[in-house]
């Protein structure tokens, strides 16, 4: 009986090993077939960006804008990822907001480019510039900021301001970098709600899912995923001023958190710890 039970011990572990195994050569054919239709459709978008730009002489923003949608979308129909959009209902697109997003992972430029319509322009790392190809587009798409240089930041909030002036919304995620941790945000930086006080524009928080799932941080194997953005009501800043920025912060924070928690499985383990007051 004991070498029975042996038997069926070590056929179950074979068995579990086997799925492991089978369960990793299908992550990485994903992974290899992800990896080639990101790149494939980055060429056409550089090739594309290069034309609006040289036509219109490097006036052509809007127009390099509008592929970003097809772009997103035609990658999700190619690996089987489906791309789910909530909440456009609780603003309007043709007025300037300041969005704040969580940013847990590579994947999160994937279902921003999918959901985000309308005139914005988005803040990112000057990193982001130098690399080959996206570089090019990076460098034009976004505006660019060095944390840790004090003149780089100073001259970011410039353009956001110029950019604001113009009818233009600005999407923030104002974690600054890529949360690698086990909590579902890192501490905020003051900058996007400042300028939301500053222009008494109202913040919507943009909430997105799935990214992590589809792009761990912890392994370039990747996962099919459905992708979704959630946004949130507008949060009103008429009135507040620049004594409001760190309750203003907090607040969102707390809000983005609380609904994160509740909505991302990764945080489940979550739900029925006591809340902050």
């Amino acid at each position: 009986m004991l070498n029975v039970h042996v038997t069926l011990l070590r056929y179950n572990c074979f068995l579990l090993y086997l799925y492991s195994a089978m369960r990793t050569v299908l992550r990485f054919f994903f992974t290899v077939w992800a990896y080639f239709t990101f790149i494939l459709l980055m060429l056409l978008a550089f090739i594309y960006h290069v034309i609006v730009m040289t036509v219109t002489r490097g006036k052509g923003i809007e127009l390099m804008y509008k592929c970003y949608r097809p772009w997103s979308y035609t990658w999700a129909l190619l690996n089987g990822a489906g791309i789910i959009v909530k909440g456009e209902e609780n603003f309007q697109w043709n007025k300037s907001h300041i969005f704040v997003s969580n940013h847990g992972s590579t994947g999160d430029m994937i279902i921003v480019a999918a959901a985000m319509r309308g005139r914005f322009r988005p803040l990112g790392k000057v990193e982001t510039k130098r690399i080959p190809i996206m570089g090019y587009i990076f460098s034009r798409a976004l505006v660019t900021v060095d944390r840790s240089n004090p003149e780089s930041r100073r001259a970011s909030m410039e353009k956001m301001r110029e950019m604001i002036k113009q009818g233009i919304s600005i999407l923030i995620m104002p974690e600054g970098t890529r949360n690698r941790t086990d909590k579902p945000l890192q501490p905020f930086h003051d900058g996007a709600f400042r300028l939301a006080i500053e222009f008494q524009l109202p913040i919507i928080p943009m909430i997105l899912l799935n990214t992590r799932k589809l792009y761990p941080n912890d392994t370039w194997l990747m996962n099919p995923s459905n992708l979704e953005c959630h946004f949130l009501k507008p949060v009103p800043t008429e009135g507040l001023t620049e004594k409001n920025v760190q309750d203003l912060k907090v607040s969102i924070f707390r809000l983005m958190e609380d609904y994160i928690i509740h909505h991302d499985e990764q945080f489940a383990h979550l739900r029925n710890l006591p809340r902050r007051s």
